[in-house]
């Protein structure tokens, strides 16, 4: 799974894969990462546990990055 450190600048840059979804792993927090779709969807996920449960934070850029950061945190 990719890497990258997150900033508004980098998850605008990201680019639709040509089929199915990829998430993204932020480098600063465990666990919270960015699923870009095909159509080019962004959505911030969440996953947490043993069992790897995956929770939907919101939409990018309805969703700002800090904004989505502080609502991981209280998941």
């Amino acid at each position: 799974m990719p890497r990258l450190k997150f900033t508004d600048l980098s998850l605008r840059g990201l680019k639709s894969p040509p089929s199915g979804q990829v998430t993204y792993w932020d480098q600063s927090e465990r666990g919270f990462g960015i699923r870009v779709s095909q159509a080019g969807a962004k959505t911030f996920v969440l996953m947490v546990g043993r069992d790897r449960r995956r929770f939907t934070v919101g939409r990018y850029p309805e969703l700002g990055l800090a904004e989505a950061r502080q609502a991981a945190r209280k998941l």
